[in-house]
């Protein structure tokens, strides 16, 4: 299964440092296959993009150059972000992680009890981007 996953890093980090943020912000979740016994919390085993969701044509002119192919359209600001913006999970810029199965999705749930819990999520994924309105919003897709 793939997750959409937003991942807030520190507004201090600039758009130089913002890839080695994300991954030291995930490297905790990340299934290691030969230490899965004691690493029963994983959350992803890879990370993959699809297309671009954030599309933020302000933070796009500020990446640096190098940086443009791999990134424009995956950062944005959280106080940017286009009010129809979700994911399915988050991570904090404290390195936890946050999802919709946190409010109660779940894939043998039936829809309307799946529907309150996107609700729930949408509104707990606002609450936690007007948190950390400060930080950078980067968008990857988890495997699972």
């Amino acid at each position: 299964m793939k997750t959409q996953l937003h991942v807030l890093v520190p507004g201090s980090i600039t758009l130089l440092g913002i890839g080695d943020a994300v991954n030291k912000l995930l490297e905790p979740h990340r299934l290691k296959h030969d230490d899965i016994e004691r690493h029963p919390d994983w959350r992803f085993d890879y990370l993959c993009r699809f297309d671009s969701t954030l599309n933020c044509a302000e933070t796009n002119s500020e990446l640096p150059r190098d940086m443009f192919t791999d990134y424009a359209g995956y950062v944005s600001r959280a106080d940017r972000l286009r009010p129809d913006v979700s994911a399915g999970a988050l991570v904090t810029p404290d390195g936890h992680w946050h999802d919709s199965s946190d409010v109660g999705f779940r894939l043998m749930n039936n829809a309307e009890t799946n529907a309150a819990a996107i609700e729930k999520w949408d509104k707990r994924y606002w609450q936690l981007m007007r948190e950390h309105s400060d930080c950078w919003v980067v968008e990857t897709w988890a495997h699972s």
